[in-house]
């Protein structure tokens, strides 16, 4: 993870009284101890600012040092002016007023009111800039401060790390998933994430070059993952061993962050095997992978994994149940050991026979890695729309006793849509009025907050709820 560099300026009015320069001082002291504890990296002007001239100084000594995020403390109100230099800046903005230092007698620093006057600058005076500024109160351990500010900083270290992201299309997207097109030059403009592609021929190749021998390390570390594995899968574990080596080959090779793969039909029809086992210890191993060549998932992923530090996974909704309301996430054979019920996977051949042979029958494939989901809180998050808007859903996997298809899977209830409680019809409701894709991505945990924010600072909206009618509803 690319650590954000946060910058700190202090705004002051020599007329007023307070020791400005002393709560100043307090408050570099305080951010220092809090960037040790919060993991991003503090640049300071040391001298308070009081007029346009040492705005427009301190705003140059800011980019040059490439602040990502200035946190513009009023120590004391100041001029007005003094802000439209400094919001001028390419980093992210918050803007910060303390405590008064007393309760009685001369007003000492009318710093809230000189927050409230640079916000309402912003906003209201400086709109042809499209400035976001988000506020903050108090001294660094007040609980109103620290919650907000700690959502700001998981929210644009993610925004950081997804422009330094670079994601690996291979082949292609898979017949007939068309709604996982994608505006390559819309992600890198809006996340800032590269994409770079190679034909399928390209690890179809590299499979076929390696001799067993060259794998038996990876081999054995696959088996060792699983606590049982099917006869079928076990044929099958040389070419998953192959297949990661070449991926691995590959992400080292351009330094990739993710990624996406046409996992079908060519994995099948070309190599008579299925993908599911290794791009599931690929992605264990930190580096999101999705099937179907969804792109756009994988940009999700990726956002989970930095908001969370955490490796994230991908479903299908696939079931849901209105007498628990609880929907079934599934799919074919990514199963994680960070996930699993104990940590348990098992390699098992692919529930899906390949294509039907007219003298050998249903050609069946493997391996997969399948699973139950720990019970566990988890965020599922997805962009939509071209990018316009995300899809924001948590809740927790329950029941994992529960009877459920094969493969990996969970059922997941207790639902909040935007930090909305749902009914299981008001969530497939929204799903299928907005005409969302058919893929989940999610990670452990509730990042509610942090997403929500992250959505501010990109342009992007919560996807809509649309409450269950029996009637027929359209996206608006």
């Amino acid at each position: 993870m690319i650590k954000l560099k946060v910058g700190l300026v202090g705004l002051m009015q020599p007329n007023f009284r307070g020791n400005k320069e002393l709560e100043y001082n307090n408050s570099i002291l305080e951010l220092e101890k809090l960037s040790q504890k919060l993991n991003f990296d503090l640049y300071t002007i040391k001298k308070g600012i009081t007029t346009p001239e040492e705005a427009e100084n301190a705003k140059n000594e800011i980019e040059e040092n490439e602040v990502d995020f200035l946190l513009i403390q009023n120590t004391s109100i100041a001029s007005g002016k003094i802000i439209q230099t400094l919001a001028l800046t390419n980093a992210d903005i918050g803007l910060w007023a303390i405590p008064e230092s007393t309760k009685t007698g001369p007003l000492p620093l009318n710093s809230f009111c000189g927050m409230n006057l640079n916000k309402s600058i912003i906003d209201r005076y400086m709109t042809e800039h499209k400035i976001k500024a988000k506020w903050f109160y108090g001294k660094t351990d007040n609980k109103m401060f620290i919650e907000r500010f700690k959502i700001t900083i998981k929210a644009l270290t993610t925004k950081k790390n997804l422009k330094n992201s670079k994601i690996l299309l291979i082949g292609d997207i898979a017949p007939g998933f068309d709604n996982f097109h994608f505006n390559e030059s819309d992600i890198k403009k809006k996340f800032g994430v590269t994409i770079e592609r190679v034909p399928f021929e390209t690890i179809k190749n590299k499979i076929l070059s390696y001799k067993d021998e060259e794998v038996t390390d990876i081999l054995e570390k696959i088996k060792k993952r699983a606590v049982s594995i099917d006869e079928l899968a076990l044929k099958a574990l040389i070419k998953t061993a192959k297949l990661v080596k070449a991926m691995l080959e590959l992400q080292k090779e351009g330094n990739y962050s993710g990624f996406a793969s046409r996992c079908w039909p060519d994995f099948r029809t070309e190599l008579n095997m299925v993908p599911c086992a290794a791009f599931a210890y690929i992605n264990d191993l930190g580096y999101p992978v999705t099937g179907e060549g969804d792109v756009t998932g994988i940009v999700s992923m990726l956002t989970l994994k930095y908001i969370a530090n955490f490796v994230p996974t991908i479903m299908d909704l696939s079931d849901i149940d209105e007498s628990d309301e609880t929907v079934f996430l599934w799919h074919c054979g990514i199963g994680s050991k960070h996930y699993a019920k104990n940590g348990e996977i098992t390699l098992e051949k692919h529930f899906n026979p390949g294509p039907k042979d007219p003298e050998k029958g249903w050609l069946e494939m493997g391996a997969v890695s399948s699973m139950i989901f720990e019970e566990q809180p988890a965020t599922v998050l997805r962009f939509t729309n071209e990018n316009k808007e995300f899809m924001l859903l948590t809740g927790d996997f329950v029941n994992s006793e529960k009877n459920s298809f094969d493969g990996s899977r969970g059922w997941f209830g207790n639902l909040k849509m935007n930090d909305e409680k749902i009914t299981v019809k008001t969530l497939i409701n929204s799903i299928l009025t907005n005409g969302f894709e058919h893929h989940f991505p999610l990670v452990k945990g509730n990042y509610n907050d942090e997403i929500m924010e992250l959505g501010t600072w990109l342009d992007i909206k919560p996807l809509k709820i649309y409450e269950y009618k029996n009637y027929f509803q359209n996206k608006e």
